[in-house]
């Protein structure tokens, strides 16, 4: 703690780098991997380490004298203390192995200072007349997320990248498995895709009731019966009731408008109770009021703190908004907006991240440049809307149009609309 501000820092250890690395340049590349300039508390401090920065990438030597020639070409010697300063930071400094260290301890009080400036953000924001809660908090939570993400630069050495892919490739060796992310439960599908993979933004697109929302619940329930996996799902169209009708319905068998009604024979509820008995025994979360992207990540990242969670669903990406008091020029730039950031989820918690999208007339995804870009996963429902009107059970197509990771092509199946629940074709 700097105790003449109340501020965290520590003077005393930034010298010890700064003096080290002008008498050994080659600690330099150290320090560098771990600070930059912004984590100095002191403003002399911050102008000296960003010169030696310069001087370092133009290979050029690096001690009091050429630090003290480059600030004074660049009219910042006297911000950085003069050169009485910059000479004295090189005098009794500690032993130079210790650099990594000491790097850490001014990574450390930078980090504490972010946090600090986040905070005091965030009561500033409470106070005024537009003060909206969920953005705050959305940016808040932002905020300090982008503080805890900071370890060093960013890079994986070339060791922990090549062993850690090898300890995947001898996981699956001996696991043997086709589908490695989350099962759909149809099997054609997942052969395709090899399942839905951690990291990715999965985007299953139709036109108006063409079977997205059941495409994504039956995966759901899949997933969470048969693999016991933890699924987030946001429903901006329909209600929770009405999932859970759904569910129920294509678990069970039992038509979905007999359970909407409330005509149920006899003879069904003994498979109801079945169906909601499996379902009930699984770990998921709904969320069914409508929603702006800042919230949706604080919720969900608010979540896997809790319970860690498997994968995600938004029912569907059009509806999602900015939120806020914020302004967009148009709708694609809010979509945009959107995208980016179910992708920045998927990418941060590690998990397949599935967004429903609306088609328009001509089959294709509305506002549909930054979602097409964004997703690594782009699955099309093909059906005949006609016939869907006419008969029980249609034949559909389920298009894998984009696949960043695997083969693209499509799998034959059939929609049960009475249970709105898509099965492989015969």
């Amino acid at each position: 703690m700097n105790v003449e501000t109340g501020i965290p820092g520590d003077i005393q250890v930034e010298r010890a780098i700064l003096g080290g690395v002008m008498l050994d340049e080659k600690l330099y590349y150290i320090a560098a991997r771990i600070l930059s300039a912004e984590d100095y508390l002191v403003g002399p401090h911050r102008v000296i380490w960003s010169c030696i920065s310069r001087l370092m990438d133009a290979k050029s030597a690096v001690d009091p004298l050429t630090v003290k020639t480059e600030l004074a070409k660049a009219g910042k010697l006297d911000d950085a203390g003069g050169f009485g300063y910059i000479a004295a930071l090189s005098e009794g400094i500690p032993r130079a192995q210790n650099i990594e260290a000491y790097a850490g301890i001014v990574k450390e009080k930078s980090r504490l200072r972010q946090i600090m400036a986040a905070c005091h953000e965030a009561s500033q924001r409470c106070t005024g007349t537009e003060a909206d809660s969920g953005e705050i908090i959305a940016d808040h939570l932002g905020a300090v997320r982008k503080v805890s993400s900071q370890t060093g630069n960013g890079f994986a050495g070339g060791v922990d990248v090549i062993s850690g892919c090898f300890s995947a490739i001898e996981e699956r060796s001996q696991d043997k498995r086709k589908v490695t992310g989350i099962p759909t439960g149809i099997q054609c599908l997942d052969e395709l895709t090899t399942g839905f993979q951690g990291g990715d933004l999965i985007v299953i697109s139709a036109k108006t009731g063409s079977g997205k929302t059941a495409l994504a619940l039956n995966c759901m329930t899949h997933a969470m019966i048969h693999w016991q996996k933890r699924p987030i799902i946001f429903s901006l169209e329909m209600s929770r009731e009405q999932l859970g009708a759904r569910m129920i319905s294509s678990e069970s068998g039992v038509d979905s408008y007999a359970l909407r009604t409330g005509y149920v024979r006899n003879t069904d509820w003994p498979l109801i109770i079945q169906a909601a008995s499996r379902l009930s025994e699984c770990k998921f979360f709904v969320h069914d009021k409508s929603i702006a992207i800042g919230e949706l990540d604080a919720r969900v990242r608010q979540v896997n703190e809790e319970t860690p969670i498997d994968f995600l669903i938004v029912d569907y990406l059009q509806l999602v908004t900015v939120g806020g008091n914020r302004r967009v020029e148009n709708r694609t730039q809010e979509v945009t907006e959107v995208s980016r950031g179910l992708k920045a989820i998927a990418s941060d918690l590690g998990i397949p991240v599935i967004a429903l999208s609306q088609q328009n007339g001509d089959g294709e995804l509305r506002e549909s440049r930054a979602i097409e870009h964004d997703a690594s996963l782009i699955i099309k429902i093909e059906m005949d809307r006609e016939a869907l009107r006419q008969h029980d059970a249609v034949p559909a197509k389920i298009v894998v149009e984009k696949n960043r990771n695997g083969s693209i092509g499509a799998v034959d199946v059939n929609f049960l609309k009475r249970i709105t629940k898509f099965v492989e074709a015969a």
